[in-house]
This record gives C-alpha cells, structure tokens and sequence, in this order.
C-alpha cells in the first residue's frame, strides 16, 4: 500500500496531467499534423540545421516554407473545390431513387453568382435568427482555425528549432523508460509517414489521373470529381473506384455510352494501376506497418468517434497499441 504522502502525490499528479489533456485538446489535430509535418521536414534537413551558426532562423525559414506550401494549395484549390463537392454530395443524394443519382451526378451546377443586396435584406428580414446563429458558428469557427494554425506554427518550429531539448524534457518527464518511449516514438512517426507520404501519395496520383481522365472525357465538375477520387483513393478498402465507377454509370445512363467505356478502361487500367506501381515506391519513404483492412476499420472508427480528424487518429491508436502489445510480449519473454 502506498504511503499517505506518495498516494496524494499520484493523484495530484494524475489530476493535473487530466487537466492539461482538457487544455490541449481542442487543439489536438493540429499539435498532430504539426509534429508529423515537422518531423518529415527535419529528416532531409537535419544535416542542414545542425550546421547551421544558430537553428532558429532556419528553423522560421523551414516553417514558413510548410506554412506556404500548405496553406496556398488549401485556400486556393481545397477550399473553394471541397465546398462545390459538398453541394455535389448534397444534390446527389437528394435526388431520391438510383438513376436520378447518377444523372444528378453529372448535372451542371446552379449558377446565379453572388446574391444581390435586396436577396440579402430579405434573406436578413425572414431568416434572421437562423443567419445570426450561422453567422456566430461562421466566426467561431474562423476563430478556433486561428488559433489552430498559430498552434500549427509554433509546434513545427519548435520542434525543428530545439528538436534536441524538446527530446531531453520528453525523456526526463515520460512514466516510462528511455528504451520504451523511442519504440512509441518510432511508431508515432512511422504513422505520420505512413498516411502523409504513403496513403496521401497514391491517393493524390490516383486522383490527378482520374482528374486529368475527366478533363479529356468532357465529364462535368472534373476538378471536384477529382477531389473526391483523391480523398476516396486515400481510404483503404474503398478506393478510387468509388468515384469513377458511378461517374462511369452516369455517363452510360446520360447516353454517354463511348465515353463511360473510356473512363472504366482508364479506371481499370490505369487508375486502378497507378496504386500498384507508386505505393511501392513510396513505400520506401513512407509505410505503415498495419495490415489494409484494419487500418480501414481504424479510420472508420476514429471518424465515428472524433470526425474528419478521427481518420488520422485512429490508425495512430491501433498503431500504438500494436506497439505496446509488442512490448509486452518481448518483456515477458524476458
């Protein structure tokens, strides 16, 4: 039993790290994107950094390079794009029965630019309560991505400015051995490089074949249908066809029938190929030792329990227990 003194001790001490969990949460996602997106770019540059007179002005340099590089593609391409395949999903599956879907698939958008002032008061005058409260979750929102990406900034260069002191206190401060806290690291990374470099690769060269097959097809919405077989391309055990192949459907359905050919030849040869051929090489760079379906069923379950985010949590968490059912076993072998 332990001592009066040693047991408040634990209990302060689990109580105080409970409250600094509740802190840190809400800006869980982006202290996890920031030290995977950290560490990819402190691996080639390491060398780099360690010669250098003093890191800190690389090490700002090296952050807003990566706050550029993903920020500019975000606003100028994701953004805009994810909100078109936003209305697309939405006026799909409104549509009612199958072939209405399919045909809605390939339907031109509504036009009608932006709305004029009158469209606007009126909206205001019959709609007011509903547009002050989407206007307050708009600006909460706005706020907390703020926030989130000044969070971003400061892990990644923290973490490429003082990678040495930042790994002594996490030594010094872990509940657990030097030996046991490099394996989860390792895991940790091997995560991040496995879904950035290897899931996020294919998916993107998937998605740019698909795209560019759309393009030479004359399919409507190619640029969104794109950004949808890129993210579906991402996701183990469901994969590109899953955007094509109904793009396919609607296309025979819509009288399209030589084209609809075209694209299932290009899905089935190429699309569907490229995964094959780009995963390998990525591999090199990049792996996630979790067998396919169960990193599908962790992406899955993570999105059910913690949203968009949740796809990149879940594959972290079976990740980890992995590990520490590795340790577990290698220390009763012992």
């Amino acid at each position: 039993m332990l001592a009066r003194p040693a047991a408040i001790h634990v209990v302060a001490a689990g109580m105080t790290v409970a409250a600094a969990a509740v802190v840190v949460f809400p800006f869980w996602p982006w202290i996890l994107v920031a030290l995977w997106i950290s560490g990819l770019v402190a691996s080639p540059c390491e060398r780099l950094l360690a010669r250098a007179r003093h890191r800190g002005p690389l090490a700002a340099l090296l952050t807003a390079a990566v706050l550029l590089g993903i920020a500019a593609p975000v606003v100028a391409i994701v953004v805009p794009l994810s909100l078109e395949a936003a209305e697309l999903v939405r006026r799909v599956i409104a549509s009612g029965d199958a072939r209405k879907m399919l045909e809605a698939l390939l339907s031109p958008t509504n036009g009608g630019g932006m709305p004029t002032v009158e469209e606007l008061l009126r909206l205001g005058s019959t709609e007011g309560g509903r547009a002050y409260a989407f206007a307050r979750a708009v600006a909460g929102a706005t706020s907390h991505a703020a926030l989130g990406l000044v969070v971003f900034v400061t892990v990644v260069y923290v973490r490429l400015a003082h990678a040495a002191a930042v790994r002594a206190w996490a030594l010094a401060h872990a509940p657990v051995a030097p030996a046991i806290l490099s394996r989860l690291a390792a895991a940790f990374s091997e995560t991040g490089r496995g879904l950035i470099i290897g899931t996020g690769g294919a998916g993107v060269a998937q998605g740019t074949v698909a795209t560019i097959a759309y393009v030479a097809l004359g399919v409507p919405h190619p640029l969104v249908l794109g950004l949808l077989t890129t993210f579906t391309a991402m996701v183990p055990g469901v994969g590109a066809a899953f955007v094509w192949v109904p793009v396919a459907a609607a296309l025979a359905l819509t009288g399209r029938l030589t084209a609809a050919i075209a694209l299932v030849l290009i899905g089935v040869a190429i699309v569907g190929t490229v995964d094959n051929v780009v995963r390998p090489v990525l591999a090199r760079y990049g792996r996630l030792d979790l067998p396919i379906p169960l990193v599908f069923v962790s992406m899955l379950g993570g999105f059910s329990v913690a949203g968009p985010a949740g796809l990149l949590l879940g594959p972290l968490v079976v990740r980890l227990a992995k590990e520490c059912l590795l340790l577990s076993r290698e220390a009763a072998a012992t």
